[in-house]
């Protein structure tokens, strides 16, 4: 059976992916933002978007909820589990994903609710205007500016304090910091994309070196 490290680093791996799947399934969806009314209303009026939408949110609320485990492990592995790094990390860790599942519930609530209007066969609404554009819109700003914006606030954390207990010639500590910076333009959609290389990176770290004290 798996050891715990390497049963984190799982969840941080498949935290990674279902990220950068649902990223590349909302992609048009929330490279949208401050698009003019008409550009969601005919983003949802096309069907074939549908599922898209739905499966991306649905993934992005499972990498948050499994970047938790992962994360908090990390810390854990690579300074004392008490440690005021961990314990933020923790912390953030909560609110993001938190944020996310936020995110994902704005991203998908048109279709969703069009999704349920077709089971039960009930009337649709009219798609325009702010019916259709608001939601999606809030969910962009929750995900790649505040969220975003904490799980940079994350990878500089353990960055930083990688590089406090490695040395400052960490060269993984260096990269977090580089990371967490350019995480900060998130909201170009595109940097938000390092996040979940971070993850997988570290997750092979993890499942490479299970046994407690051989990280370097």
């Amino acid at each position: 059976m798996p050891s715990g490290a390497r049963l984190s680093a799982l969840a941080g791996f498949a935290s990674g992916i279902s990220f950068l799947v649902a990223l590349a399934l909302l992609g048009d969806l929330l490279g949208a933002f401050g698009d003019p009314d008409h550009v969601f209303v005919e983003h949802f009026a096309d069907t074939g978007n549908r599922a898209p939408t739905l499966v991306g949110s649905v993934l992005l609320i499972l990498g948050g909820l499994l970047f938790l485990p992962f994360a908090t492990r990390l810390s854990g592995r690579l300074f004392d589990s008490d440690s005021p790094a961990a314990n933020t990390v923790r912390s953030l860790g909560a609110v993001a994903v938190a944020l996310v599942c936020v995110a994902a519930s704005l991203l998908m609530t048109v279709d969703l609710s069009r999704f349920y209007a077709d089971i039960f066969d009930e009337e649709l609404q009219p798609i325009a205007g702010d019916n259709v554009s608001i939601a999606p819109q809030i969910g962009y700003i929750v995900l790649l500016l505040a969220a975003a914006y904490i799980f940079a606030a994350i990878v500089g954390t353990i960055s930083v304090a990688r590089l406090a207990s490695a040395g400052m010639g960490d060269i993984g500590g260096w990269l977090g910091v580089i990371v967490a910076c350019l995480s900060l333009l998130s909201p170009m959609v595109m940097p938000f994309v390092l996040l979940p290389l971070w993850v997988i990176a570290w997750s092979v770290a993890l499942w490479r070196t299970p046994a407690p004290g051989t990280m370097s």
